[in-house]
């Protein structure tokens, strides 16, 4: 019996693989030719508009050739003839693509017909004529209206009609062409249809309807084992039952572990940026109520010595040391505001970004702006210092790594959720690749940590750059407002 079924089984596996591999093998064959047709359409289509195009480009050449002959202000004789230089460049370029067979523009690839290339050789004449004339207009300053730029428009102005003809009948045969390409599609389709038609009815004669007959008496002899067959599955179905039950039991487990994880490490992370800052609001503390004031003490005795008591020699020593003093008491109240800005604490994230703008202009020698912002009650302390720190860390990496000359900082509250965005107009980098990079190392742990603070107030963190593009920061956080 099982070398009976074993046999069927070899016999109808064969028969099935030829059927289905000449069915597939004209599919596919379809399929390639009607890939290659969309191609050949696309590059047509492609084609048949630049060929149309052409006609524009030579009025508006003609256009501005005409108005540059004309007495008109100096200021607009500039304007036209820069557009004429740039529309004489585009219509030579595609002049020579189309002729070549590659359009370097969107890089396309064309095969003329003999009957194009004729088409060609009769225009030839006339585009040589206007592109000569044009181009003394170009290399002549401002296109005087003499005689001679008189003659030139003249020529320009007597092969035009003849290019527009040329170039009419050139993209009717490019259009008739196209139309041939397709209709050949249409008949090499018919063709694999019927082809396909033809293999089904033969396979359903040779090889299917054979088969329904053996499968009907191997079904009769796979029947009397079916009983068996149903108690083993029965008894299989309850271990399989009992299986899912406890695959479903692990993977709950999982999960829950899994989850209890991530909210620790949430929490630990949490708890260790909440000890950074209250460092940050000690040291910042420290800087300014000690050495801030001892400085301003030390500031205030060196401008008590006089010196008229002094020579010159000491006098410049006093004067540097004041200046000295000076940048050691302002670099200082960076550093201390860079830690921990007291206004974030009194009046809140609004004035604390734009404090940070301020800051950022002065020393960075960037322009950095803070684009409104809507007015709405104290945020929780731990929102607005996030919030804080991605900004600054934004507009560092903008200044240190993409040289950004304008950075722009907004805060906006749009339903439940505050939308910060920092976008600057630096070099930009490819994403893949800077993340691969071991030398941005610096930069990459600045995107982390900007990412965790997102993260850690359950908001979603978007960074959008492209070379050359600059760079954009999206952090969108629901709303948390102070307890009072």
């Amino acid at each position: 019996m099982e070398q009976a079924i074993k046999n069927i089984h070899q016999r109808f596996t064969k028969l099935y693989i030829v059927a289905l591999s000449a069915v597939a093998l004209l599919s596919v064959v379809g399929q390639v030719l009607i890939q290659i047709a969309l191609n050949e359409q696309s590059t047509d289509a492609t084609v048949v508009n630049l060929a149309g195009r052409q006609r524009m480009l030579s009025q508006r050449i003609c256009k501005n050739a005409l108005l540059l002959t004309y007495k008109i202000k100096p200021e607009n004789k500039q304007k036209q003839h820069k557009e004429l230089a740039k529309s004489i460049l585009s219509w030579k370029q595609v002049h020579l693509g189309l002729q070549s067979n590659y359009l370097d523009s969107v890089g396309a690839k064309t095969a003329n017909s003999v009957a194009t290339v004729n088409l060609f050789k009769i225009i030839e004449p006339h585009f040589i004529a206007i592109y000569e004339s044009a181009n003394w207009l170009i290399d002549t300053t401002y296109a005087p209206t003499n005689n001679e730029g008189i003659a030139k428009l003249d020529t320009i102005l007597a092969h035009e009609r003849a290019f527009l003809e040329g170039m009419n009948n050139i993209v009717f045969q490019y259009d008739k062409e196209a139309r041939e390409h397709v209709a050949t599609l249409k008949n090499i389709e018919l063709l694999l249809l019927c082809l396909t038609l033809l293999i089904l009815i033969i396979e359903g004669l040779l090889i299917f309807r054979p088969a329904v007959k053996k499968l009907k008496q191997t079904m009769q002899q796979l029947i009397a084992s079916e009983t068996n067959a149903n108690a083993i599955n029965h008894e299989l179905n309850l271990a399989n039952i009992n299986l899912k039950k406890t695959e479903l039991e692990l993977i709950k487990a999982t999960n829950e572990r899994h989850e209890q994880q991530m909210s620790e490490q949430k929490i630990r992370a949490s708890s260790l940026l909440k000890g950074q800052e209250s460092e940050r609001k000690r040291i910042a503390r420290e800087m300014h109520d000690g050495i801030g004031q001892m400085l301003t003490a030390l500031k205030l005795n060196i401008e008590s010595i006089s010196a008229l008591q002094l020579d010159y020699r000491n006098k410049i020593l006093l004067e540097d040391i004041r200046q000295l003093v000076g940048k050691t008491i302002a670099e200082t109240r960076t550093i201390a505001f860079d830690l921990m800005p007291t206004v974030l604490n009194d009046f809140g994230i609004v004035s604390a970004l734009k404090q940070l703008a301020d800051q950022a202009t002065r020393s960075s020698g960037a322009v950095v702006s803070f684009a409104g912002g809507n007015t709405f009650d104290r945020l929780d302390k731990h929102v607005e210092i996030g919030l804080y720190r991605i900004a600054q860390e934004a507009i560092n990496n903008a200044v240190k790594y993409a040289q950004a000359k304008e950075i722009t900082i907004s805060l906006s509250l749009k339903g439940n959720y505050l939308y910060l965005t920092i976008s600057d107009d630096g070099k930009g980098f490819d994403l893949k690749k800077i993340f691969s990079n071991l030398a941005e190392k610096k930069f990459n742990r600045g995107i982390h940590n900007m990412q965790e603070r997102t993260n850690l107030l359950d908001g979603e963190f978007k960074l959008t750059s492209a070379e050359g593009k600059g760079t954009k920061i999206l952090s969108k956080i629901p709303v948390k407002y102070q307890q009072i």
